[in-house]
């Protein structure tokens, strides 16, 4: 292991001294913040540690929000009224100070060693030196456009002293970008990171923007192995003789990654040339060094960015629909579907179902498609695919979805008038939607490719005049208790007629008298059935439900040889189909 002395004791004595500052810094009538340079921000420099170069950059504004935080001020990095009277309010009252290390200073301008702490005085021990080894703990192997982690952990032993670190040498390359290749991803760090910070445990101490680092290659003219390397400043980092502290590299990304960049990158980070200083005062380099490979990644390909599509359950159960036979009928209720976000905002401007015919085509049933956000039409179309096939959706507007949450949507159907021909009662339709029917990008403008679940809508049964029967409850009653081989089945049913016609159907159901009253039961042997009601009373054993009106209804069924599930089901209704009135028992 090769170190190297860089400053002896003749730092000591200078680190030691200390002197009284009695006049008034000159920092000049403007204020001060990144861009400014010159003699002001020189002596701006020199009050908070930085290196006094004139030019206010991101160190020089670390060092100075570090200084304003430690004197109670809003920590901006920008060197306004305020801030100036503050750096000047202790210079007439003989404050002490050590060279190079103003109050608030982060680094000591004349020998680069950290101030405040990290001087020799407060180190114990003697002459010291450092042990470096890896560290895989909370570290990742992916860092998302946007986000930041951890991607290189070590470890750093102080061996007989406390040992202050100064600095730390980060090298990054690309591996995947050679000229010999067809690649064409960046080699550029800036393309895919916004900064590179370093922590001791979770605080952070120290930081440098990704355009500071200095580009360097193996020939120095192309970019064949390009990496770049920047000395990374500590501030206060004091690792107690015997101990054993973790530090991280952090790399925060940049919000918007090249999709060309995300599938040609795997970079390589190295920690190197750890400058330090023991308790004798002597600051050395090492060069013991710790490397890893990492990649971007973008939202969609993090696997934290899903799209889900499920049914609602506010989607219409199948059942029968009135319409006309005179003219369309509208805001006819097919499906409602949900849409969940997860892991990034999600934009669309386009999406497709599919409606699935039974008995007529979707032209001679549909008219218009309407899309709606709850109360909010959002879309609607004339252009109708034929059954099985798309019908798309156009919005006039992107819609977004915000990161983990749930939006709900309708698909509402204008339905044409019914002809007896090519359109007659009992046609059904369906609509459905699967991940293939939307494609939606992230908040990025990535196309996500994680999308998963379907919606898939009842039938819809059209009818111009007929019923409309509606479940209501059911009860199951064994007539022998012991062991359930026989007993009574029931439904409680609602049945509205509509269009012109009456709805009449007979009391006594055993047997079933078809076109009048459908119904089944698997599991068992009917032996008596018989359909009551509370609300109107029947003519001779036949119930008559006058066109426009509605009445609640029980049919009772007995069964025997049975002693498992029965299950009873209404099927038809005086010639209208039914589907949806349902019971099972054990």
């Amino acid at each position: 292991m090769l170190k190297k002395f860089l400053i002896g004791s003749v730092a000591v004595f200078a680190l030691g001294l200390a002197l009284s500052v009695s006049a008034a810094y000159d920092l000049g009538p403007t204020t001060l913040r990144v861009g400014s340079t010159g003699e002001y921000v020189k002596t701006l420099q020199m009050i908070v540690g930085a290196n006094a170069d004139g030019q206010f950059g991101p160190m020089t504004a670390a060092a100075v929000k570090a200084w304003q935080a430690s004197h109670g001020l809003v920590a901006d990095g920008i060197v306004g009224p305020a801030t100036k009277a503050a750096m000047n309010a202790g210079t007439t009252g003989g404050t002490t100070t050590t060279p190079g290390c103003p109050a608030g200073a982060l680094f000591n301008s004349m020998t680069g060693a950290p101030c405040g702490t990290t001087t020799p005085g407060t180190l114990q021990g003697g002459a010291g030196d450092i042990e470096l080894s890896s560290y895989s703990t909370n570290t990742e192997d992916y860092v998302v456009e946007g986000g930041e982690e951890n991607v290189l952990g070590f470890k750093v032993e102080a061996v007989d002293s406390d040992i202050a670190l100064t600095s730390v040498k980060v090298t990054l390359e690309n591996l995947l970008v050679e000229p010999a290749t067809d690649l064409t991803g960046s080699y550029r760090l800036t393309d895919y990171a916004d900064s590179v910070e370093i922590y001791k445990g979770s605080t952070k101490v120290g930081e440098v923007d990704a355009s500071d680092f200095t580009k360097k290659s193996a020939d120095g003219v192309t970019y064949l192995n390009t990496y770049y390397t920047k000395s990374v400043s500590l501030s206060g980092v004091v690792i107690e003789e015997g101990d054993k502290d973790a530090f991280y590299v952090k790399v925060v990304a940049t919000s918007n990654l090249d999709s060309s960049d995300v599938d040609q990158n795997n970079w390589e980070v190295t920690v190197g040339d750890i400058r330090f200083q023991d308790a004798t005062g002597v600051i050395m380099s090492d060069t013991q060094s710790e490397s890893t490979t990492f990649e971007f990644t973008d939202l969609s390909g993090s696997g934290d960015v899903e799209l889900t599509i499920s049914k609602a359950t506010s989607s219409p159960s199948a059942g029968n629909v009135e319409v006309s036979d005179t003219g369309s009928t509208s805001n006819v209720k097919l499906l409602d579907f949900k849409l969940k976000a997860e892991g990034s905002d999600m934009s669309f401007d386009q999406m497709s179902v599919v409606l699935t015919a039974s008995g007529a085509t979707t032209a001679a049933m549909v008219e218009e498609l309407v899309l709606k956000n709850g109360s909010d039409e959002i879309a609607s179309t004339d252009t109708i695919g034929v059954s099985g096939a798309n019908t798309t959706f156009d919005l006039d507007d992107i819609f977004t979805i915000d990161a983990d949450s749930t939006e709900t949507f309708s698909v509402y159907a204008t339905i044409k008038e019914v002809d007896g021909t090519d359109f007659m009662d009992g046609d059904s339709l369906i609509a459905s939607l699967t991940d293939a029917n939307i494609a939606v990008e992230d908040e990025n403008g990535d196309v996500v490719i994680d999308e998963s679940g379907s919606a898939t809508g009842a039938s819809q049964y059209f009818y111009s005049v007929g019923a409309i029967v509606t479940y209501i409850s059911e009860s199951f009653t064994a007539e022998d208790a012991a062991d359930f081989i026989d007993g009574t089945i029931s439904i409680k049913f609602n049945v509205e007629a509509f269009g012109d016609n009456d709805v009449v159907f007979t009391e006594d159901q055993f047997p079933e008298i078809a076109g009048e009253f459908g119904y089944t039961l698997a599991g068992g042997t009917v032996t008596d059935a018989l359909i009551t009601s509370n609300d109107l009373e029947d003519d001779a054993g036949t119930f008559t439900i006058t066109a426009g009106g509605e009445a609640d209804f029980t049919l009772s069924v007995k069964f025997s040889g049975t002693s498992g599930f029965v299950t009873l089901q209404i099927d038809e209704v005086d010639g209208t189909t039914v589907s949806n009135v349902k019971t099972s028992a054990h």
